[in-house]
């Protein structure tokens, strides 16, 4: 059985004000990112110390006032950091998942970009924009590719189906199961026209180290967002096959109230 934590004034000090910030008129203004795989706990360094390994480390909690330490220093000129937020079982225990507001893009950005894969303790932290959050439609913005050299990295498919719409998220080239000899890869793109622009190269032709690679290029609407707008797509190859995606695109848990 879990046992109950005590979450200090400070950490439900910066919970409420970023309640208050996500459910004010300023909220379209401001951009929202996602911290995944947080410890429940710390180790504290004492400085000057000896390491005795009979004498257990002392530790804290990974709560709203040490996630403010990491990320309230990104950003120039006056303070672009609102307030964090850490998802909470009912007994105070974190529920690995935290939500950090930015007044600036750019510093959302900067964050995501120096903290996400920080190590800390024995995890390792997964770090994304909410892109629902700044109100941006990704519906219909993940694509699967299969079929293109297998030399090629991602990026490089990404640069070849969609070379001016901006990547959300790029995943591995892996391997199709019903034929090793092909690759495969998942690609979010930041917008829903840049999918629509990659599909139009759906059955097209690619020569590479000898071969021909006909590229299959289709739009999977697994994790298309229940209250987005609707899109065409008539003219647009799709998948709802759940059994090739990418579970990790556009997966953003929604920040909820916690009661302390």
């Amino acid at each position: 059985m879990s046992t109950s934590r005590t979450v200090s004034q400070t950490s439900k000090g910066y919970a409420k004000a970023y309640d208050k910030a996500y459910h004010s008129s300023e909220r379209t203004s401001l951009h929202n990112i996602i911290f995944t795989y947080i410890p429940q706990e710390i180790l504290c360094a004492i400085p000057g110390a000896t390491y005795n390994p009979a004498v257990p480390t002392p530790t804290r909690p990974f709560d709203e006032e040490f996630l403010a330490t990491l990320v309230q220093n990104f950003g120039t000129g006056r303070p672009s950091f609102v307030a964090c937020k850490i998802v909470r079982h009912h007994n105070g225990a974190n529920s690995n998942t935290a939500f950090a507001l930015f007044r600036d893009e750019a510093d959302a950005s900067s964050a995501v970009e120096q903290l996400n894969g920080l190590a800390i303790g024995n995890k390792r932290l997964k770090i994304s924009k909410d892109r629902k959050g700044e109100g941006i439609c990704i519906t219909n913005a993940n694509v699967r590719v299969k079929d293109f050299p297998p030399q090629w990295t991602p990026e490089e498919v990404a640069q070849h189906i969609a070379p001016d719409h901006p990547v959300e998220k790029l995943s591995p080239v892996t391997w199709d199961k019903t034929d090793p000899s092909i690759a495969l890869t998942f690609i979010l793109f930041s917008k829903t026209t840049g999918a629509e622009e990659a599909v139009k190269l759906h059955g097209t032709t690619v020569d590479a180290a000898g071969k021909s690679f006909t590229l299959q290029v289709i739009l999977t609407r697994k994790h298309a967002q229940p209250n987005s707008p609707s899109e065409p797509t008539t003219s647009i190859p799709t998948q709802m096959d759940d059994s090739d995606t990418d579970s990790d695109h556009d997966s953003s848990p929604f920040p909820r109230d916690t009661a302390y």
